[in-house]
């Protein structure tokens, strides 16, 4: 559309911006549309006639006080398109809302929506359109979020002011990293740079004052969950509005309760990943630039359409967006910080935020006030009720509630059995992650069995641009997992799997067992990249996840025919299937050697299959 940007253009280009948003928004603007440039009276006269939108941006300080309504010709044309105002100071409202009234523009962008009405009594509040700060999409991180190891909580930003009471008590707390850098007072980065170290950061704080003219959810709320870091975010009445809930993506304090939650924090910062995961999807997801954008420009058109029906003797109000319904809460219940099922927790609200809001607790610090509060409670496989006996009144009343999953034929064979049935039998429903599963469970309970195999994150999990190391001649046989989880003999790693490596000549096993160390995704998906083939060699499983993980890196799967792997590999296509012993699979290694086209071949298959088995 052609955009009537009301704006000293020198001062945009000279970048005296205070915020680091600010400018990426007046930049997208001019990418996205016929941007004309309108610094003073004249050139807005001239030119109003022409435009299909216009947009005042901070008159008085960084745009021109014009007389928009000078005479009844120029309130006409205005009349005719969508024209905003955007006021980022709120609580400075001596001539702002006189001057809004009196302009005959359409609306306010309100960058904070309690806080302007508050200030704004005159503003009718269906002229006010909720305009929050948004981060530039490339801003938002997409690397798996880990623990850096910082010991303090960093906090930065101005504090020569009355707005900042609350910020500057934080800083004389030992445990926190008080730094100067202010986008107000003390600028010593470039945006860009502001932008890399906010993403080194593990948790910063969001704060104002104590004083309700300056409780304002400023761009650091947005700017440090879409980091990645964790948000200590100083209450505000927006907050809620905006989708920050504590306890599920930030940490909401006051004077009463932030020593407390830094305290639980540094104690155990591994356990609020999760949470900073979540704080950062919820930035990609509701506050994107990209996504503010979409909403202004749909709200503008629509504005248009009505305007042009009132011309025409058909007044129709223009629309407000409808009040967000709140979304049902799923508990996810994991056992361990970093393992399969917490990962998979992060994937599952990752892809589904956008109708579910996620709570993701570890079963050693579960409470019973949080099953009462979810609207559906989800254990990624049955035997873990044997570590929650403790809250074994609290599943009892919320049994209606309870979805229990079955992740491998383990776990519902010989002794288990039974105990099993009972408890499967007692939930609302029961997931299993492969079609065997599924057949096996449908015919036994009765109540909803689905089938919800596991995926993979195909953004993260991806090829490397490098050859393999069979391309010097030797291959590299890869396997990952636990050796402990039901015992080595159940992976077929000391029957199958070393045998067949050790009597194929030109092989080599690379190994990545939980047991000899911990390693991140990242490492993961390194330790993928260097091999040639992947080896699973189960008697039984679920969904081996390192087979996606591999095959998403574009890694030929060999495997025995386990869990859902007859789903996902495709004979000769993906993959090569392996009867459980070690003549088979030498048989197959030596011929995997011996073929590298195949392999190729092979690991773009697999690479394809991933693709469709992603968490999206």
């Amino acid at each position: 559309m052609r955009l009537g940007l009301v704006l000293h253009r020198e001062f945009h280009e000279q970048g005296r911006w205070v915020s680091a948003l600010t400018p990426r928004l007046i930049d997208e603007l001019c990418r996205r549309h016929e941007v004309c440039w309108i610094g003073d009276q004249r050139t807005y006269e001239a030119v109003l006639g022409d435009l299909d939108a216009l947009f005042s941006c901070e008159p008085g300080w960084a745009a021109p006080k014009l007389d928009f309504s000078r005479t009844p010709a120029l309130r006409a044309k205005l009349a005719e398109i969508p024209s905003y105002i955007t006021f980022s100071d709120p609580h400075d409202n001596r001539w702002r809302e006189r001057y809004f009234l009196r302009s005959g523009l359409g609306f306010v962008l309100g960058y904070y929506y309690e806080p302007t009405l508050r200030h704004f009594r005159r503003l009718p509040p269906e002229r006010l359109v909720h305009f929050p700060w948004a981060v530039p999409d490339e801003w938002i991180g997409r690397e798996p979020i880990v623990f850096r190891g910082q010991e303090r909580i960093a906090c930065f930003g101005a504090s020569r002011h009355e707005a900042y009471t609350v910020r500057n008590w934080c800083r004389t707390f030992p445990f926190v990293d008080s730094r100067a850098n202010s986008g107000v007072e003390n600028k010593v980065m470039t945006d860009e740079e502001y932008a890399a170290w906010l993403a080194t950061l593990d948790a910063a704080i969001a704060a104002g004052s104590d004083d309700p003219r300056y409780q304002l959810t400023t761009p650091k709320y947005f700017e440090i969950a879409a980091a990645g870091a964790l948000l200590f975010a100083q209450w505000t009445p927006d907050l809620a509005r905006l989708g920050f809930e504590h306890g599920v993506n930030c940490l909401v304090f006051d004077r009463g309760s932030f020593e407390v939650l830094a305290r639980e924090y540094l104690a155990r910062p591994e356990e609020f990943l999760p949470l900073r995961e979540a704080g950062r999807e919820l930035i990609r997801r509701r506050h994107s630039l990209s996504v503010r954008l979409d909403e202004w420009e749909h709200h503008a058109l629509e504005t248009r359409e009505a305007l042009a029906r009132a011309r025409r003797g058909a007044t129709v109000p223009v629309r407000r967006p409808p009040r967000t319904r709140r979304r049902p809460l799923v508990t996810c219940i994991v056992d361990e910080p970093g393992w399969a099922h917490d990962l998979k927790a992060r994937n599952l609200a990752r892809a589904l935020s956008g109708r579910y809001q996620f709570k993701i607790l570890y079963q050693r610090k579960l409470r019973a006030r949080w099953l009462d509060a979810a609207d559906l409670i989800l254990v990624f496989y049955w035997m873990q009720l044997s570590h929650l006996e403790r809250m074994g009144e609290a599943f009892a009343r919320n049994r209606h509630k309870l979805v229990l999953g079955v992740c491998s034929h383990q776990e519902i064979e010989g002794d288990r059995r039974k105990p099993a049935l009972e408890a499967l039998g007692a939930a609302r429903a029961v997931f299993a992650n492969n079609l065997a599963l599924w057949r096996e469970l449908s015919a036994e309970l009765d109540r909803p069995v689905f089938y919800t195999p596991n995926g993979v994150d195909t953004d993260f999990f991806a090829p490397a641009e490098a050859a393999g190391s069979a391309a010097c001649g030797e291959l590299a046989v890869g396997w990952a997992g636990s050796l402990s989880n039901f015992g080595p003999d159940e992976r077929g790693f000391d029957s199958c799997l070393v045998p067949a490596v050790e009597r194929t000549p030109g092989t080599r096993l690379a190994v990545a067992a939980r047991e000899e160390r911990w390693r991140d995704a990242a490492e993961m998906r390194d330790f993928y990249r260097s091999l040639d083939v992947y080896v699973c060699a189960s008697r039984a499983e679920g969904t081996p996840n390192p087979c996606l993980e591999a095959a998403a890196c574009g890694v030929p799967i060999v495997t025995t025919r386990v869990g859902n792997m007859p789903e996902f590999v495709e004979e000769g296509v993906s993959g090569l299937f392996i009867d459980r012993d070690p003549d088979s699979l030498a048989e197959r290694l030596a011929f995997l050697r011996d073929a590298p086209a195949l392999r190729a071949a092979l690991g773009r298959g697999a690479r394809r299959a991933a693709e469709r088995w992603d968490w999206r």
